[in-house]
């Protein structure tokens, strides 16, 4: 039997030893812009809970608008079966296990790239910490 004709089973393992491993909560939110009360402002809709993985952030400077910021950049990693976020959702860290540092309770992160990919065992979203204090 080839390694093709294996892979479904393959990748359904690896997708199960993957999400085995995503052992935090989530809850994500996904923003609309909408006037209230002749206003203009952010509206957040609830967009259920996962279960996930943080990467440990990396830092790196940006330049916006002409001003070179500090960023937090990590990866959040979150099962394929999860609704599919977008640039601009935010995902915050409700609950730990025993393995996670309970630091990551109430840190927020804005998804910034969602990569798409063959054969994946589960989805890895570029994520911004928010948290930092670095950008809002």
């Amino acid at each position: 039997m080839a390694f093709g004709d294996r892979l479904p089973e393959v990748l359904a393992r690896g997708r199960q030893h993957a999400e085995s491993r995503m052992s935090a909560t989530f809850r994500a939110e996904s923003p609309t812009r909408e006037r209230v009360d002749g206003l203009t402002e952010t509206v957040w809709t609830p967009q259920g809970e996962t279960p996930g993985r943080l990467d440990d952030p990396k830092d790196r400077d940006i330049t916006v608008g002409g001003i070179e910021r500090l960023t937090f950049d990590a990866v959040l990693h979150l099962p394929l079966s999860a609704p599919l976020p977008v640039a601009g959702w935010e995902y915050e860290c409700v609950a730990v296990s025993a393995v996670d540092d309970p630091a990551m309770v109430g840190r927020r992160y804005r998804v910034v790239n969602v990569p798409v990919g063959s054969q994946k065992t589960a989805r890895r979203v570029e994520v911004v910490d928010l948290s930092s204090g670095t950008i809002a």
